[in-house]
């Protein structure tokens, strides 16, 4: 599988922001707002994406249940290193 596309690269940084300025991860419409959607429904796919990749976990029971895995915090270290 290739890599995540650009707007789940933006969402991938979001949640770490969120998690590293916060100390919890936003929700589907705090994503929503940040990438300009006008319908949750397209965050909700762009984290679906980022679950397929592996870069995330999604609890089904929390609004705030997403995590970063090890290979989501590596794809943001190379995503600094590329300068995206």
């Amino acid at each position: 599988m290739s890599g995540p596309t650009p707007p789940q690269k933006r969402v991938l940084k979001f949640i770490a922001q969120s998690v590293r300025d916060r100390g919890f991860p936003p929700t589907l419409r705090e994503i929503c707002d940040h990438i300009g959607a006008t319908s949750t429904h397209a965050a909700y796919q762009h984290v679906l994406g980022l679950v397929r990749r592996g870069l995330i976990t999604k609890s089904a029971t929390k609004s705030r249940g997403l995590a970063l895995t090890e290979a989501g915090r590596d794809e943001l270290v190379y995503l600094k290193a590329e300068g995206a």
